[in-house]
């Protein structure tokens, strides 16, 4: 219902906008077939722009799934662009997950899995993220499934969704 209230107000203010500066014939300003047709106008150029913003954030994202401790589990993942973080030692890219959602993964919790990552952000000028080497990721986006070996994945003691939209934040280098 506020959708339908948002684009009709929006709509409105649209045909108004179309009526004052594109003059229609005297007697005609208020025909209904000019509203009708500005309108649509508006109708078309409004869905075009929300469909573009629709394949944009859908660019964002992707779902991963590991193997976990009771067969495999999904994330969504944020893919982000500005992430650099690396392995100082391997200086293999990065993934950061929710320490809630690693609960499910115990089973990569071995000490020869074990890495140290230190990060430095905005905000935080230095830090150290634990972080576990899993053998298998498969990420599936846009573009298809890719599976990607050895994968580095460090643990966050917090959400890195405020919303709980996604779980998981990907380097652009482990996205499909």
């Amino acid at each position: 219902m506020g959708t339908l209230f948002t684009f009709s107000f929006f709509l409105g203010g649209f045909i108004i906008f179309l009526r004052d500066k594109i003059r229609i014939s005297a007697g005609h300003e208020n025909s209904a077939a000019a509203l009708a047709g500005m309108g649509f106008a508006g109708f078309v150029v409004i869905r075009k722009l929300i469909v573009r913003y629709r394949e944009r954030r859908d660019n964002y994202f992707c779902k991963v799934i590991f193997p976990g401790d009771m067969g495999e589990v999904m994330f969504t993942a944020l893919i982000d662009t500005g992430n650099g973080l690396t392995d100082p030692l391997s200086k293999k890219p990065v993934a950061i997950l929710d320490a809630e959602e690693w609960k499910s993964l115990k089973i990569w919790m071995k000490p020869e899995k074990y890495k140290i990552i230190p990060y430095h952000s905005i905000g935080k000028e230095s830090g150290v993220l634990e972080g576990y080497e899993i053998d298998t990721m498969i990420v599936t986006g846009n573009e298809g499934e890719k599976q990607f070996d050895k994968v580095i994945v460090a643990v966050f003691k917090g959400k890195v969704s405020q919303k709980g939209c996604y779980q998981m934040i990907l380097p652009p280098e482990l996205s499909a």
